[in-house]
């Protein structure tokens, strides 16, 4: 789920909600269907999005779906056979745990500040650095450009080894 999140910048809520059939032209991107509804623009359903997906991550996803033996109306991380929304609930109260126990044991001085949406801004943060363009980063993230400049739109947080590190 980790590997997801940070690979397609998706919210959690939307990366439990992908099923296989949703990865299209052999696993160039993953189309979100389930996503946020944003009422302030008077949205009344939820706006699928494209993710374009990295060579790694279309490696890794392929090995995951077949080591798993997943078909293709499967979720990737729910079984259907489950109350969906229980474990929705519960799979993000344990990665959130999971996070900030690892956190914790690197020594992060306020790792109880950090949330799944970090990995999330994260992603956005990595794009910013690597040049790619604003518009695309918004249309990833599912965000207008205000919001993306208000919340994810500065990578100078990052030192110029850093940036080496990511590109």
């Amino acid at each position: 789920i980790f590997y997801t999140l940070i690979m397609t910048g998706a919210r959690i809520d939307e990366a439990l909600h992908i099923k296989v059939e949703h990865f299209k032209r052999d696993y160039d991107f993953v189309t979100l269907y389930v996503t946020k509804i944003k009422a302030k623009k008077k949205q009344t359903k939820p706006e699928p999005r494209d993710i374009t997906l990295s060579k790694p991550y279309r490696r890794f996803i392929k090995k995951y779906i077949e080591e798993k033996k997943l078909e293709n109306n499967d979720f990737l991380f729910l079984d259907k056979n489950k109350d969906l929304e229980k474990q929705i609930i519960s799979k993000s109260i344990a990665l959130r745990n999971i996070i900030k126990r690892h956190l914790k044991k690197l020594d992060i001085i306020d790792y109880y500040n950090f949330s799944l949406h970090n990995i999330r801004k994260t992603h956005g943060m990595w794009l910013k650095a690597l040049n790619v363009k604003d518009s695309e980063i918004c249309m990833r993230l599912g965000h207008d450009e205000n919001t993306f400049r208000k919340h994810y739109g500065s990578c100078d947080v990052f030192k110029p080894n850093h940036l080496t590190q990511i590109k």
